[in-house]
């Protein structure tokens, strides 16, 4: 075979040449000095810039494999052909030399002087020991390249000349370091990288602007200056983007474009293995998304600590990259998804499936994550916000009501004694007043002779039924305001019914079965409150025979002469009247409930119930099929004021607001307020997250 070319060198320096094609590689090593030169160069070129003696990082994956360098040092000593360098002060074209900056595998690099225009410069030269056609067509490939790019992420080239058979471009001088070093200088957050990378991606894109494919992006072709400034280098593999022309092309003296010469036809396979695409792999033509390619696997290294790829050697990677088998992501790397989203999305197998220019993939880095999440915060704490303000104007409402009705309670629950103590007066000024009424003296002084063996008990009925027929037919003013009242009752000394008003033709039942007219005859007076249908109440013939609906209220007084109960004066109040005596605020219902467990009023059984559990003057919150009450239980007491003979409950709705829209409405609001706040919650922490990726 003959002389190594570019893309042999490339292959046998990736360790990826084929069995068959190794065979001939070593065979023609054996036999030709140069081109066993050349190989050594490369490999204590890249040896030199590492202290330790590793591959330079510009070759890592491309590096001779060990059976190469053993094949190499098995064909004998080679020829000690290291490059001359420079020594300071020494001209190259119009530059001074400085001090070594670097050494590759196909060049040096001095930092000069350039007396011309007082700046410092970069010069980059050929290798010496390098076959001229292969390192003039790269370095001039290179110098043409970054000549045509005019961007502040791409390095920016001065110059192209020869020295001494050497070919240097002066360039501009970067003080910094790789961007591999920047991200082993020390830990970088995911924001600090992205920005840094977006940066480069502007500078690919602008190569790409330019109509060139670079072909070789990863972190150690990209410098990271101590300005911060991000610069893309080492064009020395880029070729004009197959799928458009160059905004500018050049015409080298021969009348043709160096940068298309045969070092970069298709077909050959360029690029560092571990960040070429798949297309690359195969050999096949590239393009800007080949790039694109690159770039992510460059920024998926960075972000979680590893390459996407695996594969110990250049056919097991290349089948990783061929099917797409990205490595799932480390443990303890914490990458937003959106973030991997986009790059997945460039490592992508089919270019097709990748961003449609470097523009738009630096866009989406440079996309601002956090509005959508700030939007969303912003926004459910705003309706947070306004639920809070409907919550807290329910609960001003609430509280006014409850305040209102409070006050109303409080002045009905006043009222109502005081009309109940006015019906106990008046019933005790009738009473009194019905000693001077000739018929209760009738009454007062009724008894029956037989008792005393002055008469015949036929004598005694007939003076008791004439008693009856006179207080039936009574006419005077008092008895009958009185009984437009209620119900007036009048008995004997013995207890029996001589009248009542509700059964004027009902006489000679004992009234002394109803519990309060048994205490009246006994201590003077009582009062309580029964049910208009209770038995004890028929059988005395209080209501004569006919039951009555609700409450009443019954008063009683022993008409007494000389300390001797000698006759009994009861009133009946019906209670639903003396409760609607009493004036409520807006929407205030009022019960009386015996002890007995008769009620009377407006106020729904189970709100009642409810009240009663309470103390006397508690004022308690209720909630009776989905409504809340507020509930008062207040005494009613009888004739001394002392003894309770009823509860009266007091109670309202308190459905102002929230509550008056449909059941359970607070409960609802209240759960939406907090449930908005927690989402205003994450959404600031997911915002804060993605403000990290800022670039």
């Amino acid at each position: 075979m003959g002389c190594l070319d570019a893309n042999a060198v490339q292959a046998l320096m990736s360790g990826s040449v084929e069995p068959a094609l190794r065979a001939t590689i070593d065979a023609h090593l054996d036999g030709c000095d140069d081109c066993r030169s050349l190989v050594a160069a490369l490999v204590r070129g890249n040896a030199s810039t590492d202290p330790a003696g590793a591959i330079d990082p510009a070759f890592d994956a491309t590096g001779l494999s060990p059976g190469t360098a053993a094949t190499v040092a098995a064909r004998g000593p080679l020829p000690a052909t290291p490059p001359g360098r420079l020594a300071p002060g020494a001209p190259v074209g119009r530059y001074i030399i400085g001090e070594l900056l670097g050494s590759g595998g196909m060049g040096v690099v001095y930092a000069a002087d350039d007396p011309e225009l007082a700046r410092r410069v970069a010069v980059k030269l050929l290798r010496k020991d390098l076959r001229a056609a292969i390192g003039e067509a790269r370095l001039q490939r290179e110098a043409q390249a970054m000549a045509r790019i005019s961007h502040e992420n791409v390095i920016a080239v001065y110059d192209v000349g020869t020295h001494d058979d050497q070919v240097f471009v002066a360039m501009e001088l970067v003080i910094g370091q790789s961007l591999r070093g920047w991200l082993k200088e020390r830990p970088r957050t995911i924001g600090e990288m992205v920005r840094v990378f977006a940066a480069a991606g502007r500078g690919l894109a602008a190569a790409h602007a330019a109509g060139f494919v670079h072909r070789d992006f990863k972190p150690d072709n990209v410098l990271v200056g101590t300005d911060g400034r991000v610069r893309v280098t080492d064009f020395g593999l880029a070729r004009a983007d197959g799928r458009q022309a160059p905004t500018h092309r050049p015409v080298s003296a021969g009348g043709g474009d160096a940068v298309d010469e045969a070092l970069t036809m298709s077909g050959a396979v360029v690029g560092t293995p571990a960040y070429m695409a798949p297309e690359q792999h195969d050999g096949a033509n590239v393009d800007t998304r080949s790039d694109q390619f690159g770039f992510c696997v460059a920024l998926y290294e960075a972000l979680y600590g590893e390459r996407p790829f695996a594969g110990k050697n250049l056919a097991e990677l290349a089948a990783e990259v061929a099917a797409g088998n990205v490595r799932p992501p480390s443990k303890g790397r914490r990458v937003p998804a959106s973030l991997r989203a986009i790059v997945l999305r460039g490592l992508s197998v089919r270019p097709g499936d990748r961003f449609a220019t470097m523009d738009e993939l630096v866009a989406a880095l440079g996309r601002d994550r956090t509005r959508v999440p700030r939007t969303l915060a912003w926004a459910s704490l705003a309706l947070a916000a306004i639920a809070a303000v409907g919550l807290l104007a329910d609960w001003v409402t609430r509280d006014r009501a409850l305040a209102v009705t409070r006050i109303s309670f409080r002045a009905a629950g006043d009222q109502l004694v005081r009309s109940a103590a006015l019906r106990y007066e008046g019933f005790v000024g009738i009473a009194d007043q019905s000693y001077v009424v000739q018929v209760m003296r009738d009454v007062t002084g009724n008894r029956d002779q037989a008792e005393f063996g002055l008469g015949d008990p036929a004598d005694d009925a007939h003076a008791l039924e004439a008693l009856h027929e006179t207080l039936a037919s009574a006419d005077w003013i008092t008895w009958a305001k009185a009984a437009s009242k209620g119900v007036i009752a009048v008995g004997d000394y013995k207890g029996r019914l001589l009248y009542t008003s509700a059964a004027p033709r009902t006489w000679g039942k004992d009234l002394l079965q109803l519990p309060v007219a048994r205490r009246a005859f006994e201590h003077g007076q009582a009062a309580m409150v029964v049910r208009g249908d209770d038995p004890l109440a028929l059988a005395s013939g209080l209501f004569g025979a006919t039951p009555r609906e609700g409450v009443w209220i019954v008063f009683a007084r022993a008409l007494a002469i000389g300390g001797v109960t000698r006759g009994l004066f009861i009133q009946v109040v019906d209670g639903d009247k003396l409760l609607a005596d009493v004036t409520l605020g807006e929407g205030i219902q009022l019960g009386v409930i015996a002890p007995d467990g008769a009620r009377g009023g407006t106020v729904p059984r189970a709100v009642a119930d409810a009240g009663l559990a309470q103390a006397n003057g508690a004022q308690t919150m209720v909630t009776v099929d989905g409504s809340d009450w507020l509930v008062e239980t207040r005494p009613l007491t009888g004739l001394s004021g002392d003894d309770e003979i009823a509860r009266m409950v007091l109670a309202r709705p308190i459905d102002a607001g929230l509550a008056g829209l449909f059941l359970g409405a607070r409960s609802v609001l209240g759960a939406l307020t907090a449930a908005l706040l927690l989402a205003a919650i994450a959404a600031a922490l997911v915002a804060r997250r993605a403000s990290q990726l800022a670039a």
